[in-house]
């Protein structure tokens, strides 16, 4: 009996452990956009098969793009079409911004969680790529956005 006990005690305390590591992920960082909406990359789909590990979101309602988290601006290149791209670093995750259309930030600033990293016209799409160290990751994974596709 006391075995049982034990082992019943054991296996609760690790799916406990699951949760907390599950929701410490989830809640690490902040989604970028407000009402942010997630857009299938149909161009991933038909060349590849799958979709890319990229997120790509939009909003009808917001335009600031924010940090989602306490970090540093590692570099800022303007795009040949006017658009910007912006790598972000919080520890081990770099975080690659690209279809903003403004911004003010250069490389190496410190920016705190939620500041203005740059402005989209509201509707306009914004990708989003993620490494945990040189590792891709899905973004969806780490973001509580919880987008609805389209």
């Amino acid at each position: 009996m006391n075995k049982r006990i034990l082992c019943l005690l054991l296996m609760a305390a690790s799916a406990l452990q699951i949760c907390a590591q599950t929701q410490e992920k989830e809640e690490r960082f902040k989604c970028p956009l407000l009402n942010a909406r997630q857009h299938i990359d149909s161009a991933a789909i038909k060349l590849f098969g799958t979709e890319d590990l990229k997120l790509i979101i939009s909003s009808s309602t917001d335009s600031l793009v924010k940090a989602p988290a306490d970090g540093v601006v590692l570099s800022v290149l303007k795009l040949p079409g006017g658009l910007y791209e912006l790598v972000f670093q919080v520890d081990d995750f770099y975080f690659w911004f690209s279809g903003l259309q403004q911004t003010d930030l250069k490389g190496q600033q410190n920016v705190q969680a939620g500041q203005a990293l740059g402005k989209l016209k509201t509707g306009n799409k914004l990708e989003l790529l993620l490494f945990d160290e040189q590792q891709p990751v899905h973004p969806v994974e780490y973001l509580p956005c919880f987008p609805q596709k389209d």
